[in-house]
């Protein structure tokens, strides 16, 4: 659907999303003790993820390996992030 001169790995696309639904649902996840709020919010975010995965692999922009590299990526970074400041937390 789109003309692309080159693909590119990671899909940042998919990497923003990953990084972006998955820290509001950690921030949402800690404020709310409703079991119905963050399932839906889990929902909600899972939908979004995948659905943005798979649009770059509809519209031709990138293999299926950019977008599983963009989602790797992302959560690489993510568990260090929540591992580091884990870990300055509990120091103090």
């Amino acid at each position: 659907m789109v003309d692309l001169a080159s693909y590119s790995f990671p899909s940042g696309h998919t990497m923003g999303a990953m990084s972006f639904y998955t820290v509001l649902t950690f921030f949402i996840w800690r404020r709310v003790d409703s079991r119905r709020v963050r399932g839906g919010v889990l929902t909600f975010s899972a939908m979004m993820i995948l659905g943005m995965g798979f649009s770059r692999v509809y519209l031709g922009v990138h293999y299926a390996t950019d977008v599983l590299g963009g989602f790797l990526l992302s959560g690489a970074i993510i568990a260090f992030f929540y591992w580091f400041f884990q870990l300055r937390s509990i120091q103090k």
